[in-house]
């Protein structure tokens, strides 16, 4: 089998794990590519070098690659609150 598995129609349920958006992407991504370049190389490194061929499948990622992944949505929530916040005009801490 070719890891990561071809994206099908049928697998349209899974969506970018960034946070609030609504891209639909393949089981095997983690993020939209929009929001995995905002990702530093260091934490997609960790994640990938965590990540099992076939575990969105299986449905059993392990729990280093779950506390890698967590990073890089946390990095990601952190950059989009902050794009809120100076499109309000506001700065953390008002």
């Amino acid at each position: 089998m070719d890891y990561p598995p071809r994206f099908s129609a049928s697998q349209d349920n899974h969506r970018c794990h960034a946070w609030r958006c609504p891209k639909v992407v393949p089981p095997s991504q983690l993020m939209c590519a929009y929001h995995w370049k905002m990702v530093p190389y260091r934490l997609q490194k960790d994640v990938w070098a965590r990540y099992r061929p076939g575990q969105e499948v299986t449905k059993d990622p392990s729990e280093s690659y779950m506390v890698a992944a967590r990073k890089a949505i946390e990095y990601v929530k952190e950059i989009e609150i902050e794009k809120r916040r100076e499109k309000r005009g506001t700065t953390i801490g008002d």
